[in-house]
């Protein structure tokens, strides 16, 4: 019983003699805590506004209020950066120039997105638009190299049998007949019992 009492006082002085010290860490301990509560909640904050303003944005578009629909976009993109929210609005305005034949900011924003893009997940969808605007700009040998990235990095993205079967029609117009015959022959043995496969053997027999 002496024992322990005297352990509880030499504990008791302990912290009487290194309270300054202790009061510091705890201060400090607290402080990192509620700067990573802050943080997090901010985050979680900024997620749920900026998807809530690309539904908005999706629903302006699909009903043909296209001005609303980009100016929203915007907003996601210049307000919330660096959410994923933003990067798929990025995907969305540059479809749009795309489609407006907008090519080198539509290009811009698709190479952009490829680099930087959170979740990883929304990266590979920019590369057939990337390809598409190099096929649109006459560049074709950038489409090639754009299509051979993609189908290196996220081989079994399911994205990549439209990017091979394009890949194929691109050496054609490039008149790379040999390379574009071995693309239609992986296609058809990688992806047998597939449309792709069907339309690659066609072009083979």
């Amino acid at each position: 019983m002496r024992n322990n009492k005297t352990n509880a006082e030499k504990f008791i002085d302990f912290i009487k003699k290194n309270k300054t010290t202790i009061l510091t860490v705890l201060g400090f301990t607290l402080g990192i805590i509620i700067l990573v509560v802050f943080v997090y909640t901010r985050i979680q904050i900024m997620n749920a506004n900026s998807s809530d303003k690309l539904t908005m944005a999706t629903q302006y578009i699909a009903q043909s209020q296209t001005e609303q629909g980009i100016n929203m976009l915007d907003d996601v993109i210049n307000n919330y950066p660096n959410t994923p929210s933003a990067y798929r609005a990025m995907l969305m305005k540059a479809n749009y120039l795309y489609a407006q034949k907008e090519y080198e900011q539509a290009k811009e924003l698709a190479q952009n997105i490829i680099l930087k893009a959170k979740p990883d997940t929304v990266k590979p969808l920019a590369y057939p638009l990337l390809i598409a605007i190099s096929d649109n700009l006459q560049n074709t040998e950038e489409a090639i190299e754009t299509s051979k990235t993609f189908i290196e990095k996220y081989k079994g993205h399911f994205l990549v049998p439209s990017v091979m079967e394009n890949l194929a029609r691109l050496y054609e117009t490039a008149n790379n007949v040999e390379e574009s015959k071995k693309v239609y022959e992986q296609i058809v043995n990688s992806f047998h019992d597939t449309v792709y496969a069907q339309r690659a053997q066609s072009k083979l027999d």
